[in-house]
């Protein structure tokens, strides 16, 4: 990854990881509360995985929120990811 002096060229380069590594998810769970009242919660996830940790670190930086962790995945490589809801 090359260095990136602008915010737009940080922009950019994101959005064509994204767009090839990025997964967007849309989750809803219907709970109870006291007194029997049905609710539904309803959440949008968007989620980056990679083997480098470098382009995770970038989106946490950007951004200023979501969370980074890894994983060992099936194949025993350490797996890096940023989610945001």
């Amino acid at each position: 990854m090359e260095t990136m002096d602008t915010d737009k060229q940080k922009l950019v380069y994101l959005a064509g990881f994204f767009d090839g590594e990025g997964c967007i998810t849309f989750s809803k769970t219907y709970y109870t509360t006291k007194g029997d009242k049905k609710n539904v919660y309803r959440a949008l996830n968007i989620a980056v995985t990679q083997v480098n940790p470098r382009p995770i670190k970038l989106f946490y930086e950007y951004f200023g929120c979501g969370y980074r962790y890894h994983y060992v995945n099936i194949n025993n490589r350490i797996q890096f990811e940023w989610r945001a809801s």
